[in-house]
């Protein structure tokens, strides 16, 4: 029956099939990238028609995932949109496709989208420094590397993720004595959330002070002499300082204490020095000092 001219009864067949412009689809498309999960396919329904201004009976959509095609579904009225759920792969080159029929069984071409990218493998993230179960002190850098590093964030001993950049640094005079640890994490555009492995570091910022044991307050001292001091274990080098009342100058550096920490100096300044100052600085394998002095 014509459909325009109801009263003339008029009987013709309908052989057109359905037509579909190229750019029907809206979504996906060049730019899209999709992870795993329920997704919005949208198109526009004006750019898919048939003859005599009539809409397609039914769409039928089908999905390629980089090597086949496959049916996405069927009978699908022509209303903007359809939800996917997206599978769980990893390509670049995904396309949909649709054709649409028509109410007498007439079909179209199948019309295809931009390719479009499914990503479901989220950033990886790798701590370069502190180093695993280092022990640390003062001022350091927090150093990693990656791949799909976008905003990368950090937690430090399990608190709340701040944004960081891999150089950033640290500064451990602000956190107790200890062990600490950090994580890391980044999300990319299609929402894969990816973690480092959990890094453990000990804090230590107290180096106990070193002790001058050959000489105490009120020594009188003239002529060549040797300064000894006693240092911790991890003491690394010791730098003498005299001050005959000019402010202190470092006298010397023992790195090698074979016979204990020691400094062989002359003690002679001009004329007679009254509270002259000897002072000895301990230095550890991480950097922390504490100093002794005497008069």
């Amino acid at each position: 029956v014509d459909p325009s001219n109801e009263a003339s009864k008029a009987i013709y067949t309908d052989t057109k099939a359905p037509t579909i412009a190229s750019d029907v689809f809206v979504d996906p498309n060049s730019s899209t990238h999709w992870n795993q999960g329920n997704k919005t396919v949208s198109w526009t329904t004006g750019k898919i028609t048939d003859e005599g201004g009539l809409s397609p009976n039914s769409l039928t959509f089908g999905f390629y995932n980089g090597t086949s095609w496959s049916t996405l579904a069927s009978n699908e009225a022509n209303d903007g949109s359809y939800t996917w759920n997206v599978p769980n792969l990893d390509i670049t080159n995904a396309k949909l496709r649709v054709a649409a029929t028509d109410v007498a069984g007439n079909s179209s071409s199948y019309t295809l989208s931009d390719e479009f990218t499914i990503d479901n493998t989220p950033p990886t993230l790798v701590f370069t420094s502190p180093t695993p179960g280092s022990t640390v002190a003062g001022t350091i850098q927090i150093t990693f590397t990656g791949t799909e590093i976008t905003a990368p964030q950090i937690s430090i001993d399990g608190g709340a993720y701040t944004a960081i950049t891999t150089g950033d640094t640290l500064d451990t005079t602000t956190h107790s004595n200890g062990t600490h640890t950090l994580k890391l994490k980044d999300t990319d555009p299609q929402g894969n959330t990816g973690y480092s492995e959990i890094r453990t570091f000990t804090v230590d910022n107290t180096m106990n002070a070193p002790t001058i044991i050959s000489h105490k307050n009120n020594d009188l001292v003239s002529g060549n002499g040797t300064i000894i001091a006693a240092a911790p274990g991890d003491t690394t080098k010791v730098e003498f300082y005299i001050d005959n009342g000019s402010g202190y100058a470092i006298e010397c550096t023992d790195t090698t204490p074979t016979d204990g920490w020691t400094c062989n100096t002359n003690y002679n300044c001009p004329g007679t020095c009254t509270n002259v100052k000897i002072k000895a600085t301990a230095t550890d394998t991480i950097g922390n000092n504490a100093s002794i002095e005497v008069t």
